[in-house]
């Protein structure tokens, strides 16, 4: 059986278990294409309300994964350091207390150090604007 990323079949033709899941995976926020015309050209487009006629076909996205969070070896590391994040240019730093992203680092008034010589440390793959992370059991509440 075909499955709701793979699909080819106009939505009329698949499984009712099918609809179902593909109705699923967009109203829990997935993507959704279209077989359909857009500006005279037949092909597989980027649907925003579909409208699940039985004569068009239907295929789900499927998301993107997600990157790999950056690792700091937190055990070689001050308990007074609470947090950690990298800059634009790759640099990483640890902070005693939240820093603010500015427009290419992150600052705070705050006792900070640079780790990213550290054994341990990973860079990981998250953009430096979603560099932030939290030693373990110091994660802000709400």
């Amino acid at each position: 059986m075909t499955d709701i990323y793979t699909n080819t079949s106009a939505f009329g033709l698949m499984s009712k278990e099918m609809q179902e899941a593909m109705q699923q995976h967009y109203e829990g926020g997935g993507s959704v294409e279209a077989y359909t015309f857009v500006a005279d050209t037949l092909n597989w487009w980027p649907i925003d309300f579909p409208a699940w006629h039985g004569a068009t076909a239907y295929r789900a996205v499927r998301p993107a994964p997600k990157p790999k969070p950056m690792t700091v070896p937190w055990d070689a590391i001050k308990p007074e350091y609470i947090c950690a994040a990298r800059d634009k240019f790759g640099a990483v730093f640890c902070y005693a207390g939240e820093p603010d992203r500015k427009s290419i680092v992150w600052e705070g008034n705050v006792a900070m150090a640079r780790i990213d010589h550290l054994v341990g440390y990973d860079p990981g793959e998250v953009d430096w604007k979603d560099s932030l992370i939290w030693r373990p059991g110091f994660e802000p509440k709400g």
